[in-house]
């Protein structure tokens, strides 16, 4: 009966521990562009732990969500570079005509550094044209 019950609490230890890890979150937000609301943006996050990436696209009122691989919203937790870059692409949106720097289209060379949560995050991406 000890041995069953020792079992047991190690059994779920280890689920603990492994369910527990830095967990999963998902991602909505905004691209603003000096302060305004921009469609036609792919959104990317790139993981600075492991450079595994989530990927969205900014629709006609600004709103993106992040996705990976085929549609999976949840998105490990941590700290991601974030790019954003033009894209003719978004269905019902012209391609954007603002012209952006490195500092916010090149994973290496980028100054937007966000957190995912486990759980809901809204993450606005506010891009300054003004510079």
């Amino acid at each position: 009966m000890k041995s069953r019950l020792i079992a047991a609490a190690f059994c779920l230890a280890i689920l603990t521990v492994g369910c527990s890890g830095q967990g999963n979150g998902t991602v909505t937000g905004a691209v603003l562009v000096d302060g305004q609301p921009h469609g036609g943006f792919d959104v990317e996050f790139v993981s600075v732990k492991d450079g595994s990436s989530a990927l969205g696209a900014s629709q006609k009122d600004g709103t993106y969500e992040l996705f990976r691989g085929r549609g999976e919203k949840l998105i490990p937790a941590g700290e991601y570079k974030v790019t954003i870059n033009p894209t003719g692409f978004v269905e019902g949106v012209p391609m954007p005509k603002v012209k952006l720097p490195p500092t916010y289209t090149d994973a290496n060379q980028t100054v937007i550094i966000k957190t995912i949560q486990p759980g809901e995050n809204k993450i606005d991406v506010e891009l300054n044209t003004a510079s």
